[in-house]
This record gives C-alpha cells, structure tokens and sequence, in this order.
C-alpha cells in the first residue's frame, strides 16, 4: 500500500504509528486508524426490520406469547419515583459521562457482516436473555421459579413472566438491569460479562492498542501507563485541586494538588536531530493542553 495520502508527505516504511515522523501522522490520520468497521453484538431489532418496535404487531408471537409494548414494560416494572432515586454512594458523575462516550462512539460504528461470528449464532428473534446467559456459559432459568432464583427476587420474577411469558423472551437489558450485582461491581453477572467480554475484543481487535508490540517502545509505554485521568483534569483546566481517582467520590480534604501528580513524560516520543524543536513544543503545550499536542504526535 502506497502510504503517501495527502500533502505530498512520505511516510516512513511500515505501518507502526509511532515509528512515522509526527507531521506524518498528523497529516495523515489513518496510519493511526484502525480503519476496519466495530461488529456491534445486538443491532437494533425491528420486526419489519425497518422500524416497528417489537411487540407490536399482535399477530406476532414469540415462543407462543405476544410480546408486551416497551412503555407497559417501563411502567409495570422500571417505573421509580423521583423521591426515591438515590445517587451513588461510591462512583462520581464521570462514570456515567464515560458510559455515553462510550455508548455515542459505539452506537454510530457499522454493522460488521460478520455480525452472527461475534454472537454464536443467537437470534434474538427467538431467544435472548437466556441466550446471552449460556453464552456467558451461566444457568439458564426455564420457568419462574428459576428465574427467581437468577434475580434473587421472586415478586419481579412473577412480574416478568406476567408480561413476557417465558424467560426467554425477557429483553436482556431489562433482564440485564434486574440481575443482583456481582461482587465488587454495579452489574449483574450478564452485563458483567457482556461488557467485559465486547471490551476485550475491542482492545484485540485494534491494531494499534497501545499495549500491542511494536505499536509504542518500551519507554513510550511506560509513559503511557503513568497517566491518570486526575493529571489529565489537571493538564486541560484550570482547577489545580483533584481527586486521586475522579470516578469515585471524594472528600474534598483528600484531593490531590496537581503538581502532586506524576506529568505525562513526552521525552521518548522525542526523534534523533529535532529535539530542540520538539522540546520547544513541548514547554509550549506544558501549561495550556499537553495531552492533545500528544496527540498530533502518535494518534
């Protein structure tokens, strides 16, 4: 493949990001790319494959029972009054400020063709929820009594079998959000699985994990690995005071003074002949927005 892209600029041989001169991989961003499309696991479902919402054609069934409407569901079975929601006692608003990044960035990739090898096959058509479980290779309740079992909860279990019929035709996110956590964590075994098992194919999937060898040198990844989100608030605002850990609540006599914290080492991404240029970029980004000039630099 001819890597000269745009602006008449050479690229250096090769396809490792960081190997290429900076101004290469700021012109040329798709060195940097992964550039091949994410397979999202459970695509939107429609039962005219358009846009009708499942459960809405009362001729279709799904094991024999006709499916209940998505508002009946959040009435009869999620509703909560404002009064009694709670805040967390342990995680600040950052968790769920990353869980829409990351839903937003993965909700607009591409349906990969392939989509049936990421799954094992399973339609949702004709089972989800208890699907998804034996994928995760966890019981699979039949009836409601197993099912409430599984939620550790037999007044929602009888509800949900009221409205769906059979545990197999459970929604997996309503199922999903009624498991009892995990140990240590804010989800059930399913979602626990889940996420964890889509993370891990995303970081393996990406050419250029940071982690992947060949993609930064030693030191470049142990510069890396020294970076925290605290020294990332740090380095792009102007509060100077911080939580060690921004994701979990804090009291404010135990926050961090900035220059408290370790800075993001640019010095071994420095090329042989330019490092009184590169130095010079460097001490110009020190006080106003350092990860981003990171970023002209190896994205």
């Amino acid at each position: 493949m001819n890597l000269q892209f745009s602006y008449n600029i050479h690229c250096g041989a090769g396809f490792v990001p960081h190997a290429q001169p900076p101004d290469c991989i700021w012109r040329n961003p798709l060195l940097a790319a992964a550039n091949t499309p994410l397979a999202n696991w459970l695509p939107p479902i429609y039962e005219d494959g358009i846009s009708q919402p499942v459960g809405w054609d009362p001729s279709r069934l799904y094991n024999g029972v006709l499916l209940p409407l998505v508002r009946e569901v959040s009435n009869r079975i999620l509703s909560t009054a404002d009064a009694d929601v709670q805040g967390d006692s342990e995680y600040t608003h950052l968790v769920t400020f990353f869980g829409q990044w990351n839903d937003h960035d993965l909700s607009f990739t591409p349906h990969s063709s392939s989509i049936r090898s990421f799954s094992s096959g399973i339609n949702c058509d004709e089972s989800c929820y208890t699907a998804w479980r034996r994928f995760c290779n966890l019981s699979t309740p039949q009836n409601e009594a197993e099912l409430a079992v599984v939620l550790n909860n037999t007044d929602l279990a009888r509800r949900l079998i009221a409205l769906y019929g059979n545990p197999a035709n459970i929604d997996v996110w309503v199922a999903g959000v009624s498991e009892p956590f995990v140990l240590g964590g804010r989800v059930g075994p399913l979602f626990s699985c889940l996420i964890a098992t889509q993370f891990q194919k995303i970081r393996q999937g990406d050419r250029v994990w940071w982690e992947n060898h060949g993609v930064f040198t030693k030191r470049q990844r142990a510069s890396l690995a020294s970076v925290s989100l605290a020294r990332i608030i740090c380095d792009n605002t102007g509060i100077r005071r911080v939580p060690g850990d921004p994701f979990r609540l804090t009291n404010r006599s135990d926050f961090t003074d900035c220059n408290e914290i370790v800075e993001l080492d640019l010095t071994p991404w420095i090329e042989a002949g330019k490092a009184k240029e590169q130095m010079r970029l460097f001490a110009l980004v020190h006080y106003t927005d350092k990860i981003n000039a990171f970023s002209l630099l190896v994205m």
